[in-house]
């Protein structure tokens, strides 16, 4: 049965339509490094729609340039052979059609939108890194997930019930996906990748960004990109910013915090400028979306706070209250803070005399080892469902008055 739908995707994947000629040549320079910026414009300025789009694009926010650029010469040189190359692709990629069936179109645009997320929280990972190949990492960042693009296009009613069983959180998407299919979507993406002749570099990226990442390796080139986009992925999973389908956060990508490079607040600045990111990125891909109106406002008027002892956890669960429009007080403010809190998150690590004080206050006190024995057996989870995790929350916390609904 495996052996037989593998077959039906993979054969799918090769009758998607090809990159247009232009965008071929443009990954083709990509891995030569004799190409200089003659043979980069000569690619691009053979089609016109995508000439219009770079220029457009360019010209978006996103860069906010004081300038405008009119010819492609001119972003090559205010942007960069490599800027130029990833948005060559990107744009290309984002109007490429798979299928004709409309039917699905709200799970496509969940898909973009959360792929438009990745990316934008990759970049500013990468930048944080100080990684040279930035643009790259936000290319990776949309391609990650173009693999679900097959399954949601053309098998759709096998898919649906596995999206439905990750949501409930019956396990990681990409293992029921093995289940079900007999391949995963990064496998797909992988093929894709392929067949549109990606380059290497950003074939890999959407090949494992599921593998299992070593401690350690982050600052080699190759795993340094996957950490990148894990990063951002579990960040665009945590601000529900679109959706790929996956309920768990996977507590891996929290390894970043062991470089010196990378604090948590570092982590949660991205977070907090995902949706502006988005939607400039919306723009800059002459993307229409359907959630104008219900972008978040980080401007709450209720503060909680967090006092967990295992770090991943404490930072996941102050990247959630964030994403929920919460203010967080910092553990050290918690015996000096005079005002209203909506609650603390705690575990056994909460001091007697903190805890006292808390009651003597009226402050909520949510006991997350209940919370966590429930979800994972009393064990530290390798992942958290987010989903369970902002519904207890919300169970056990006033929501914020200044708004933060869910984007």
């Amino acid at each position: 049965m495996h052996t037989q739908m593998m077959d039906q995707i993979l054969h799918k994947v090769q009758s998607i339509p090809s990159l247009p000629a232009a965008a071929q040549r443009l990954c083709q320079l990509a891995q030569d490094p004799e190409a200089d910026e003659g043979d980069i414009i000569r690619a691009i300025t053979t089609d016109e729609v995508l000439t219009s789009r770079i220029l457009r694009a360019a010209n978006s926010a996103i860069y906010g340039l004081s300038q405008k650029i009119t010819t492609v010469s001119h972003a090559i040189v205010i942007l960069g052979h490599q800027t130029i190359r990833n948005l060559a692709l990107g744009v290309t990629v984002f109007g490429a059609r798979m299928g004709t069936d409309r039917e699905h179109s709200l799970h496509r645009e969940d898909l973009w939108r959360h792929s438009l997320a990745v990316a934008s929280a990759a970049r500013e990972m990468a930048k944080l890194l100080r990684d040279p190949d930035s643009e790259e990492t936000f290319t990776a960042g949309l391609l990650h997930d173009i693999g679900q693009v097959v399954l949601i296009e053309f098998f759709h009613e096998v898919y649906a019930p596995v999206l439905e069983q990750a949501a409930q959180g019956a396990g990681p998407l990409h293992i029921l996906e093995q289940q079900a299919f007999g391949i995963d979507h990064a496998a797909i993406g992988r093929e894709i990748c392929r067949h549109w002749k990606i380059p290497p570099s950003l074939e890999q990226a959407v090949s494992e960004h599921h593998h299992d990442l070593q401690l350690g390796c982050l600052l080699t080139r190759e795993n340094r990109r996957l950490f990148e986009i894990r990063v951002g992925d579990n960040l665009a999973r945590i601000s529900q910013i679109g959706s790929d389908g996956e309920a768990n956060v996977e507590m891996d990508f929290l390894r970043i915090l062991d470089t010196e490079e990378i604090l948590p607040e570092h982590l949660r600045k991205i977070l907090l400028a995902l949706p502006e990111e988005v939607r400039k990125a919306e723009i800059f891909f002459d993307l229409v979306s359907s959630h104008d109106g219900d972008r978040p406002h980080h401007s709450p008027s209720d503060t909680a706070g967090v006092y967990l002892a295992d770090r991943n956890e404490r930072e996941v669960v102050r990247l959630l209250l964030l994403s929920l429009g919460y203010t967080l007080i910092p553990i050290g403010e918690m015996r000096t803070h005079d005002g209203p809190l909506a609650g603390v998150v705690v575990d056994e690590s909460l001091p007697v005399d903190l805890k006292e004080l808390f009651q003597q206050r009226g402050t909520p006190l949510m006991d997350f080892d209940v919370w966590r024995g429930q979800r994972s057996g009393g064990n530290q989870p390798v992942q958290i469902n987010i989903q369970h995790l902002r519904v207890w929350l919300g169970e056990n916390l006033p929501h914020p008055q200044g708004g933060a609904a869910s984007p």
